[in-house]
């Protein structure tokens, strides 16, 4: 489901995998993606971000979305 990283972002995204996979499946069935444009930054990894961001403490939230998903 996510992608494929080195460092700290494989961990930190195989954890919150690990305890939170079956809320963040969910939350993917969720999303109405009839409307609109496709979305860069799907929500569950959104969400992902946010909480990474939070924990990590310093930096800014778009270098961290792009150490973990590749996005800009």
């Amino acid at each position: 489901m996510f992608y494929k990283l080195t460092g700290s972002g494989t961990n930190f995204i195989g954890k919150f995998e690990s305890l939170f996979g079956s809320i963040m499946d969910g939350f993917v069935t969720q999303q109405d993606p009839g409307r609109g444009p496709v979305a860069k930054l799907p929500a569950s990894h959104l969400l992902i971000s946010l909480v990474y961001h939070v924990m990590n403490g310093s930096g800014v939230f778009s270098e961290h979305v792009l150490r973990l998903f590749g996005v800009s």
